[in-house]
């Protein structure tokens, strides 16, 4: 039995809303403990990552309005808080597609960060050819 196709939806929200491997991890051990308060070196020693690495992930995702973030006592502490009902349903359904087709999900990923580098590298090479743009002032 072959793994069920992602769904459009959720590619397009992994395409939009989580940039990284690290984000998509993050992402969803923090969904999957809501009630959970995070700092990076928790998120870090859950996951086998780095503080910092995981500092920016949660940095980035709290950014895009899945993570709310506060001070405490000069450590920044992050929560699972989707800002947009129609986001939290589509975290919930993407752990369990995550959690069904795991390997599916992370090629998707995989594609989507090929696709963004190539844009960028194709939008850098296109910039080197424009002649004489107007300059403010």
């Amino acid at each position: 039995m072959s793994p069920e196709p992602i769904a459009e939806d959720l590619r397009a929200f992994l395409l939009e809303r989580v940039r990284s491997l690290e984000e998509l991890e993050v992402l969803l051990l923090v969904r999957g403990e809501p009630d959970g308060v995070w700092s990076s070196d928790s998120v870090g020693a859950r996951l086998a990552l780095a503080p910092q690495v995981a500092e920016e992930a949660l940095a980035e995702l709290g950014d895009r309005q899945l993570l709310s973030a506060r001070e405490q006592a000069g450590l920044k502490l992050y929560r699972y808080q989707a800002a947009d009902p129609a986001h939290d349903a589509l975290v919930s359904r993407l752990l369990l597609a995550y959690q069904r087709n795991r390997i599916g999900v992370i090629s998707l990923m995989t594609r989507n960060a090929v696709e963004r580098i190539r844009g960028s590298v194709l939008r850098t090479f296109a910039d080197a050819f424009v002649v004489g743009r107007k300059k403010d002032g």
